[in-house]
């Protein structure tokens, strides 16, 4: 746990540094402290660790540093032509359509560009685009700039996303061309292929569900929210709810949970439910939450496996650590804070919370165990919701006591909703279990004070998280525990 900290802290002084300290730099400290680790006699145990710990502190500057050089590219100033293909749902708007471009020719051959085209009029091409669409574009591609007086730093989210810039495209600029993919790596192309077989699904169960209740489907299960409406997106967010349309731990775990009731008397079988897992982690875009539920689940279900279940925070800790390694720029990803300071919140609160009240009631003492894990992961998520949205939803307790049940069996619904023999039976199902959580909702919204405005910079939401571990340090004091969780 302690590399996994100094590798944060890393990462943090990398990424305030990178203009001035290269990567070869920090790599050469690194080298540095580990030949100085060498040398110290084993004696010195105390200090060979210290020094090391230091070391990962520099390995993850270097990283960080790494990736940041990554984006670091001279846009040209001009207009270029490149072939590219789509690689997300294109969202209709009122004049544009956006999307990202996966570009396929030219310098920028392989990475990704956030479009934005202008609708035809006329000729009402634009209808035409889908994921996998294959385009010849001519525009000028710019770095993505940040919202004037907001916290939330939108060209660090795009980068976090794998997006190198943005573009504006005229309608005039591009056309559908036939472009090779050989120019992209096998991984890629199977991506690309996952995503439109994503896209099919969807397409499928159409005519089975109303535009509203599929969007909701759609980003409940397949990660798609193109097809959200701004309203229906409103309700969720001012709910305290809308963590329920983002793929995250709490839907891979409800997979992971029906898989787990199938594989539970055969260990090996928890291999291919593994790999169920990663095949719809790769099917929904690889997306970052649900890359890091999956390998906390794929920690967890290897150690169950070795017999060595261990401490759960030392399996989050390790989580985090690989995904930092394989993208340090995630430490930035709004997404990648809440959903890790929810799950350690849950790890260090939810046993002193859930002993507060013992009912015997089975039905009451799952909700209250419920209602234990949902205030654990306000608790962490409080300040940095405060901070990043400038609003509080002060009922999304109760909201989400009623909504992670009914998302839990819209999930379960849902796989079967898109097998074409069975799934016409399940739709009406899903679509009145929907309606009625979206009613409770927007009934949840209009109540008095449903939320709270609230101004806070980042080093007072710093302190509050300091406070936390004093009052955390206190509490375990008082009742004669250890505290070696941290």
């Amino acid at each position: 746990m302690r590399v996994t900290i100094f590798y944060i802290l890393g990462i943090v002084a990398g990424e305030m540094l990178h203009e001035s300290v290269s990567t070869e730099i920090w790599l050469a400290i690194v080298v540095f402290l580990v030949i100085a680790s060498m040398i110290i006699p084993f004696t010195k145990f105390r200090w060979k660790g210290s020094v090391l710990l230091m070391a990962s502190m520099g390995f993850g500057g270097a990283m960080v540093t790494l990736s940041e050089t990554s984006y670091d590219v001279i846009m040209p100033e001009q207009k270029i032509t490149y072939e590219a293909v789509v690689v997300s749902r294109p969202v209709i708007k009122e004049k544009t359509v956006t999307a990202d471009l996966l570009v396929t020719s030219g310098r920028f051959r392989g990475r990704t560009l956030r479009a934005s085209l202008l609708k035809d009029t006329v000729g009402h091409r634009y209808r035409s685009l889908h994921v996998g669409s294959l385009l010849q574009v001519h525009s000028r591609i710019e770095k993505p700039r940040r919202f004037d007086g907001s916290h939330f730093d939108y060209p660090m989210y795009l980068k976090c996303h794998g997006i190198l810039g943005s573009t504006f495209v005229y309608h005039s600029d591009w056309k559908s061309v036939p472009v090779s993919l050989t120019a992209l790596g096998y991984w890629q192309r199977a991506k690309l292929r996952l995503l439109m077989f994503r896209d099919r699904l969807i397409q499928s169960v159409k005519g089975s569900l109303t535009d509203e209740t599929l969007a909701i489907v759609s980003a409940m299960t397949l990660g798609d929210k193109t097809m959200l409406k701004a309203d229906v997106r409103n309700v969720y967010s001012q709910s305290g709810a809308s963590h329920i349309l983002a793929l995250s731990g709490l839907h891979l775990s409800i997979i992971y949970m029906v898989l787990t009731f199938w594989c539970r008397r055969r260990r090996w079988l928890r291999l291919i439910m593994l790999a169920a897992v990663w095949a719809y982690v790769v099917m929904v875009g690889m997306m970052p939450s649900v890359v890091r539920a999956a390998s906390m689940l794929t920690l967890l279900t290897s150690a169950q496996m070795l017999h060595r279940d261990g401490f759960p925070l030392h399996t989050l800790s390790m989580a985090a650590l690989l995904i930092l390694i394989a993208s340090p720029l995630s430490l930035f990803d709004v997404g990648f804070q809440l959903s890790f300071l929810a799950v350690l919140f849950i790890l260090l609160c939810y046993g002193d919370i859930e002993r507060l009240w013992k009912p015997h009631n089975a039905i009451i003492r799952w909700a209250w165990q419920l209602t234990a894990v949902s205030i654990s992961a306000q608790i962490g998520t409080i300040p940095i919701v405060a901070y990043y949205f400038g609003r509080l939803p002060l009922y999304a307790l109760p909201a989400n006591l009623i909504v992670i049940p009914t998302t839990m069996v819209i999930l379960i619904l849902s796989i079967v909703l898109f097998f074409p023999v069975v799934g016409c039976w399940v739709a009406p199902v899903i679509a009145f279990l929907v309606s009625a959580q979206y009613k409770i909702l927007t009934e949840t919204v209009a109540l008095p004070l449903s939320g709270v405005t609230v101004s806070i910079n980042l080093v007072q939401t710093l302190l509050v998280y300091v406070l936390y571990v004093v009052i955390f340090l206190v509490y375990r004091t008082i009742h004669s525990r250890q505290p070696h969780y941290l």
